[in-house]
């Protein structure tokens, strides 16, 4: 088990441990080539160059082991953890997005833009109504 594994089981132990409900995401798609300044410094020595497509699969693979932590967390913690994933919001149709409507997504690497975040708000939209409902049952 990796380092990265470990400490994503210690903090949600943690939190859930005190009897809250968790609510993670998994990670987000990145690497270099969503950089809109290293994207655009390739497209000044290359007007042409193909950045090709981040495919899901990619993602995926990409992020398996982080993700994989989450899911067995999941199956052992029950309801007190729930996983969010931004892959449904941020990669429609099987690839991975860098831009919305013609602007960016990310402002680096791995950092959501305003744009790349209001794609994530159906996500968030979502959780709130869930959290909500589940208070007024408690009431």
């Amino acid at each position: 088990e990796s380092s990265a594994a470990s400490d994503v089981y210690k903090r949600q132990a943690t939190i859930i441990g005190a009897g809250k409900t968790l609510h993670v995401s998994q990670m987000l798609p990145h690497g270099p080539y969503f950089d809109p300044s290293a994207r655009a410094a390739i497209l000044m020595r290359n007007p042409t160059a193909d950045f090709g497509r981040y495919t899901l699969q990619e993602y995926e693979a990409l992020t398996q082991e982080v993700n994989v932590a989450l899911e067995t967390s999941s199956e052992h913690y029950g309801r007190n953890l729930q996983i969010l994933d931004p892959a449904e919001y941020l990669c429609p149709n099987k690839h991975c997005d860098f831009y919305t409507g013609g602007y960016p997504n990310y402002t680096d690497e791995s950092h959501l833009t305003g744009v790349g975040v209001l794609r994530l708000r159906p996500m968030f939209d979502k959780l709130f109504k869930d959290i909500a409902r589940g208070s007024q049952q408690d009431d």
